[in-house]
């Protein structure tokens, strides 16, 4: 995925082989798996924060299967820069660039979008036939008009969130956001949500999660919209 937004990436298998990396090489950005063979990640970071010479002031940042209660404080205590909970999203990824590389953006380009994708796949079928199961088709519409009514409004409010830095309500917003796309079977803009919950959550950068999460909009509504249209499905 890193190297797909452009970086240059060297992977060590090993907690050893991550610190015999460090002595071969210089890097600008370290993200630390924090269950390793024969040492951990925070094993890791602090041989390499007593280190003299880069090591001791270069970003690190944190990757775990599972976020645990503690884990961002010991993360932190062993002298990590950020921390991040498995599975990663891309924009979860380019928000930590953005944060620690500011004078080094990735190249965004080379990471197909969804516009660039002829058959991009929008909606979640298995929710829908659900949905479509539960209820009437003028029901359905309802629901539909009534979200496409609010998001405006809530789209305007993560702006001003966003402005303010207030992380708390983004990661509020979105999950309000990303529970009405999921129930409607609107699978990018779902995704789209928590990936940006995610980030507010996490702190980190969000400018690209609100840019994605604005960018789903039009599509993800306008192939619903054309689902029912075409009346009831088989």
């Amino acid at each position: 995925m890193l190297e797909r937004l452009g970086c240059r990436v060297t992977v060590a298998a090993s907690g050893s082989e991550a610190l015999a990396c460090c002595e071969a090489q210089r890097f600008a950005l370290i993200f630390m798996d924090v269950q390793m063979p024969d040492m951990d990640g925070l094993a890791v970071t602090r041989e390499l924060r007593q280190r003299d010479g880069w090591t001791r002031d270069v970003p690190i940042v944190a990757m775990t299967a599972g976020a645990l209660d503690g884990d961002q404080a010991r993360c932190r205590e062993a002298g990590m820069d950020g921390y991040l909970a498995k599975p990663l999203f891309r924009e979860t990824l380019l928000a930590v660039l953005e944060r620690h590389l500011p004078g080094e953006p990735p190249a965004t380009a080379m990471a197909p979008t969804d516009a660039d994708d002829p058959t991009p796949q929008w909606l979640d079928t298995a929710a829908l036939h659900e949905l479509e199961a539960s209820l009437p088709l003028p029901d359905r519409q309802a629901l539909l008009s009534l979200f496409q009514a609010n998001m405006p409004a809530r789209l305007d409010e993560l702006s001003a969130a966003h402005a303010a830095e207030d992380m708390e309500h983004i990661a509020q917003l979105a999950h309000l956001i990303k529970g009405e796309a999921g129930s409607l079977g609107l699978r990018q803009l779902m995704q789209a949500a928590q990936r940006l919950e995610q980030a507010a959550s996490q702190r980190a950068s969000c400018q690209a999660a609100l840019a994605s999460l604005r960018q789903r909009l039009a599509p993800s509504l306008a192939a619903l919209e054309q689902r029912w249209m075409q009346g009831e499905p088989s």
